[in-house]
């Protein structure tokens, strides 16, 4: 009978569940509004983690049915790139794909949860921030601003290296001779050291 009376209760449950995302069709009763937000990511429109900003963007709309809508931008097109998480805690954005890097200003901590030399590989990266806790770090960091971050859309990217230069570095002068586009934990080290370092977007960079 216990066995039965279960059973009963975990199928009244399924039904529940499911009634809770089955259209419901009232006559007379208006359709639910369309929710339309804005996403930014933070490259330009050939970076690959835009190009899956955008996937995802889509992915999102679809799976809504069209009722809440993802509306795709590059970086920079909406507010300066690299200033993603601002906007969205502002709402000028409701998404955003961005670096937790760029926001050293406001979470010291933030570089750990990007790719950086000597830290975990990109795959490992991924596993770890969407299975191992590193989401629940992040939001944890960010308690108190208007924003949250969720596992499972961490874009597969290509191995990085650290450092390009067109000029021989062998020393410290060296480093301190020279300026360099480098941000995160990298590029806070190699300020410390001297070096001249900035963080412009990559859209903004041309061969010299």
């Amino acid at each position: 009978m216990c066995a039965l009376r279960k059973s009963c209760w975990v199928l009244l449950l399924a039904v529940f569940v499911l009634g809770a995302f089955a259209p419901v069709s009232v006559e007379g009763a208006e359709a639910p509004k369309k929710i339309v937000w804005r996403s930014s990511g933070h490259g330009p429109a050939s970076d690959p983690s835009q190009i899956y900003h955008d996937m995802l963007c889509k992915a999102i709309t679809e799976a809504s049915g069209g009722r809440l809508e993802i509306k795709p931008f590059v970086g920079g097109s909406i507010v300066p790139a690299y200033k993603e998480v601002d906007a969205v805690h502002e709402n000028v954005l409701q998404l955003c794909y961005t670096c937790p890097m760029y926001n050293l200003d406001k979470w010291s901590a933030a570089g750990l949860i990007s790719s950086r030399p000597g830290a975990l590989a990109g795959e490992a990266l991924r596993t770890w921030f969407n299975y191992g806790g590193g989401a629940d770090l992040m939001n944890k960091m960010m308690e108190g601003y208007n924003v949250m971050t969720f596992p499972g859309a961490l874009s597969p990217l290509p191995e990085e290296v650290f450092f390009h230069s067109k000029k021989k570095i062998e020393s410290l002068e060296d480093l301190k001779a020279i300026k360099a586009r480098c941000m995160g934990d990298g590029g806070e080290i190699l300020k410390r050291m001297g070096m001249a370092t900035g963080s412009s977007p990559a859209a903004s960079c041309t061969k010299q």
